[in-house]
């Protein structure tokens, strides 16, 4: 879950979450979908699909220090844990902004993202077997 920036100032935040699934076990349907919520978590809009593949496994999602970018990890395959993968969205992650860089094609699983003081993306990622 990320908080991104107000869309209007004096707005409360908005709190982005994204949540895996996995279609009949990773088929052809596997994909990550999200949902918003702009009163700090008491509901929450019905979900949508990222449009970023995902084999039905943990991701991860942060809010960049700047506050411009969301970034979004996960292995991007819908047959298996591979292809870890950074996604970022400079349109707090709707449908269809992201853009990516693999980083990895060998079997890779759970991720958990933060940033540093610096600014930059640490990711921590499983090694599947």
């Amino acid at each position: 879950m990320a908080e991104l920036n107000p869309v209007t100032v004096g707005a409360k935040p908005q709190l982005y979450m994204t949540i895996r699934y996995d279609a009949d076990n990773g088929g052809p349907g596997a994909h990550r979908r999200f949902s918003t919520s702009s009163d700090e978590g008491l509901s929450w809009a019905p979900m949508q699909d990222v449009q970023v593949p995902d084999p039905g496994c943990k991701g991860s999602v942060v809010q960049d220090k700047v506050g411009s970018n969301l970034i979004l990890s996960t292995p991007a395959s819908c047959s298996g844990r591979v292809n870890q993968t950074i996604f970022l969205s400079k349109d707090n992650g709707a449908p269809g902004s992201w853009v990516y860089r693999q980083f990895v094609a060998a079997k890779s699983g759970y991720s958990t993202l933060a940033m540093t003081d610096e600014g930059m993306i640490a990711n921590l990622f499983e090694e599947a077997t």
